[in-house]
């Protein structure tokens, strides 16, 4: 009977310290709305401190011009990429939380943050830039393979649908008295947005002059 109470306070003294370890297991941290809200607002105007890192005249993804020749500019320079990149990475994990509380909560402006984040014109070279470059080509070797040089605008606009952007101009020289002193010949140049979705996407564009495709060029700026 002893040794019978005995194994009984032994095994209610395991439970009970099983237990106490469960009492103290750390509780799982919850992010606050209003947290996501601060990172989602400070990640998605990260670009504008990498704007102020950046030194002047040189582009982010090192398009136009080159690289800056002085080391502490390089520096800078990819300071500001970082920056930007980082930022970026947040903003969108950030989205995607509130996203996600959004559609669980019916909220609508939640859901939309990750669009917020994607349509940003500073973050949109950093996932977009390599295929809007890749879809220029794929214009351009299209152009040559089917010889659009000589062909009507009907028939252009049958190839590549309507323009995003019509102009036409005359290219002319004037000097300091405002007397023309050099005038080409007149042309229309049609360009195509091939990711219309793309603020900072280049062009493909194409050239007539009397009616006829003179040139097209892809990936203009």
């Amino acid at each position: 009977m002893m040794k019978s109470f005995r194994t009984m306070r032994l095994r209610l003294s395991a439970t009970s310290r099983l237990s106490l370890i469960a009492d103290v297991r750390p509780q799982e941290m919850k992010i606050t709305d209003r947290t996501l809200w601060i990172v989602f607002a400070v990640a998605t105007l990260s670009p504008i401190l990498a704007l102020a890192v950046k030194p002047v005249h040189y582009s982010f993804y090192m398009f136009l011009p080159a690289t800056p020749d002085t080391v502490p500019e390089r520096l800078l320079l990819i300071a500001a990429d970082i920056i930007l990149v980082a930022g970026f990475i947040i903003a969108l994990i950030a989205a995607a939380a509130l996203a996600r509380r959004g559609l669980r909560e019916k909220r609508l402006l939640r859901v939309i943050c990750p669009v917020v984040v994607l349509a940003n014109p500073l973050h949109q070279p950093i996932f977009l830039e390599s295929l809007d470059t890749h879809m220029n080509y794929r214009w351009r070797d299209r152009a040559e393979q089917m010889g659009i040089v000589g062909k009507t605008p009907d028939e252009i606009r049958h190839l590549f649908g309507k323009p995003s952007y019509e102009r036409t101009v005359t290219p002319r020289m004037i000097d300091r008295s405002g007397k023309v002193t050099w005038q080409g010949e007149t042309y229309t140049g049609w360009d195509y947005h091939v990711l219309p979705f793309y603020w900072m996407g280049s062009k493909f564009q194409v050239f007539f002059v009397d009616g006829k495709v003179s040139n097209f060029e892809a990936n203009d700026d």
